[in-house]
């Protein structure tokens, strides 16, 4: 019986000590055994700096986001365009092209007619 005594007085300062190291780490928490908030006004003008910090924070990276997105379509924007010269300049250059090599492929025709049928019509006189 008086070892279970002691069992039982061990055990109940063990609890005793836990519950104390419990009730420390709340009260540094600042919150109860639910996790609810103890003393609110203590905690809370630090939250709220924490909370506008992180904030402007939030706000600094959505503002450069946002510059990087105006950025990015600018140059976008910039290429699509140069692009779009370089064909327009490509195409030209191939129309150019395409009627000097036409005109070159009809002058031959019509030189190949002529040597063609001036020989035939020397024969015929002959």
């Amino acid at each position: 019986s008086s070892l279970k005594n002691k069992k039982n007085q061990s055990f109940k300062r063990r609890t005793r000590t836990k519950e104390r190291s419990q009730n420390t780490k709340e009260r540094a928490a600042g919150t109860d055994r639910n996790g609810n908030i103890r003393n609110y006004r203590t905690w809370s003008p630090l939250n709220n700096q924490k909370l506008m910090a992180e904030y402007e924070k939030y706000q600094e990276l959505q503002a450069k986001s946002q510059r990087m997105q105006e950025e990015y379509e600018r140059q976008l924007t910039a290429k699509s365009d140069s692009h779009k010269q370089a064909l327009r300049e490509q195409t030209e250059q191939y129309e150019t092209k395409l009627h000097e090599k036409t005109g070159q492929l009809e002058a031959a025709h019509d030189e190949m007619r002529q040597n063609n049928e001036d020989p035939r019509r020397d024969k015929r006189n002959k």
